[in-house]
């Protein structure tokens, strides 16, 4: 018997705060806890493949990673959203293992789009999170 705790902004296994059978709760974590991060460029691609025709999706997207200011542009034109981070978050993005509001709450991504661009992102990213 075990009780297993979820980080609810990782959406992952937090082994230290679960209690009871150790080995149930580490099989738990092995199952569910995601893998080490792919490689965000990757993910990027597989997000705009997966999300662009969502309605009101900007026509560009640019993800930038932090550290390095290499970016990818996906999709051409107006309108066009900038997301920030470094290539971790990006990468946990855009595979849905870490939510858009939750990471732009914690100041791990900086945003450049409108409000109602906002919503379309989120949306988007919560169909990577959960629309399995």
């Amino acid at each position: 018997m075990a009780t297993v705790a979820v980080d609810a902004y990782d959406l992952a296994v937090d082994v230290d705060a679960s209690i009871g059978d150790i080995d149930l709760i580490k099989s738990i974590a092995t199952l569910l806890n995601s893998p080490s991060p792919s490689d965000w460029k990757s993910a990027a691609d597989g997000f705009w493949l997966r999300t662009a025709g969502a309605p009101g999706m900007p026509n560009e997207l640019i993800l930038e990673c932090a550290q390095t200011q290499d970016r990818v542009v996906l999709g051409e034109g107006l309108p066009t959203y900038r997301i920030v981070a470094d290539r971790d978050v990006l990468s946990r993005l855009c595979t849905g293992t870490v939510g858009f509001l939750e990471a732009l709450d914690a100041g791990d991504i900086a945003v450049q789009g409108s409000f109602p661009q906002l919503s379309v992102m989120t949306g988007a990213f919560n169909t990577m999170r959960f629309d399995v």
